[in-house]
């Protein structure tokens, strides 16, 4: 519908509204509004379904999640992380995404890559002895012997602080530790039309090794897969032999005394349908 079209439909449903009373308006109105609620309710509750059907249908597959290096078709040309899941016949797919599937065409990683970090540390270790500090304190205690002259007598009790003397010895540590980079690896697929499709990550080596054993085992049971079906369709070839090797047979049944003429002939028409 062209733009025309459009104006052109819009401009009729004025008229057919302007040519209503308010009631028979507000009828169709509420009668359009129930409509779009129901449409509405309709695709939450399919929507609903799809969700809890692809939940079930997952439970029989395996997954891996890894972070992109940068964005592919397959992912929907998207950074960030994303999970592709195996099928049970090899095919694999991203997300939700079940309507878009592809085939592993291979894998590449060279395997982890790790790199040493020393840190040095500075450890003081301190040594010392306790010695007494203070002053003199006490209660004095005296007789007065002669006018003007005394002697003080008394009790002197001592208080004060004890002190650390401290000496420190410094010494330096040095460690060394294997840190983990982020390494990538190229995941091939093969969509519909046989296009090769690039899928590149970028992570550590648990999720890279659970991203290789998933292209591993798809490639392994699409290639079972493909077997499976060439050899039920070479059965089905053998049980539909055409008619002239069915009748081929019984004539040399025939001939051999196996079956009577009238045998051949009951099976003949059998095979030929008349």
């Amino acid at each position: 519908m062209g733009l025309f079209d459009k104006l052109s439909e819009v401009a009729n449903k004025a008229a057919d509204y302007a040519n209503m009373d308010a009631s028979e308006a507000a009828g169709k109105a509420k009668n359009q509004l129930s409509q779009y609620s129901e449409a509405k309710s309709i695709a939450k509750q399919e929507k609903a379904e799809a969700k809890k059907a692809l939940k079930e249908k997952q439970r029989n597959e395996t997954s891996a999640i890894f972070k992109l290096a940068s964005p592919s078709p397959a992912t929907s040309g998207t950074f960030g992380v994303a999970t592709i899941w195996k099928q049970q016949n090899g095919l694999v797919y991203f997300s939700d995404n079940v309507d878009t599937l592809y085939e592993v065409a291979g894998f590449e990683w060279d395997g982890p890559s790790y790199e040493a970090v020393i840190t040095t540390e500075a450890v003081t270790e301190e040594q010392g002895k306790q010695k007494r500090t203070g002053r003199v304190t006490g209660a004095v205690v005296g007789t007065i012997l002669a006018p003007g002259i005394g002697t003080a007598i008394g009790a002197a009790y001592g208080t004060g602080n004890k002190k650390l003397d401290k000496k420190g010895k410094t010494t330096t540590v040095q460690q060394t530790s294997q840190v983990e980079n982020e390494t990538i690896a190229t995941l091939y697929l093969s969509d519909a039309y046989g296009n090769i499709v690039h899928v590149i990550a970028k992570d550590k080596a648990e999720r890279l090794s659970e991203l290789a054993a998933l292209a591993r085992t798809a490639q392994a049971a699409r290639i079972a897969f493909n077997q499976q079906v060439q050899q039920t369709a070479q059965v089905q070839k053998a049980d539909a032999a055409s008619p002239y090797d069915e009748l081929t047979k019984l004539k040399e049944l025939m001939d051999s005394g196996v079956i009577t003429e009238d045998d051949f002939n009951a099976a003949k028409a059998r095979i030929l349908g008349i």
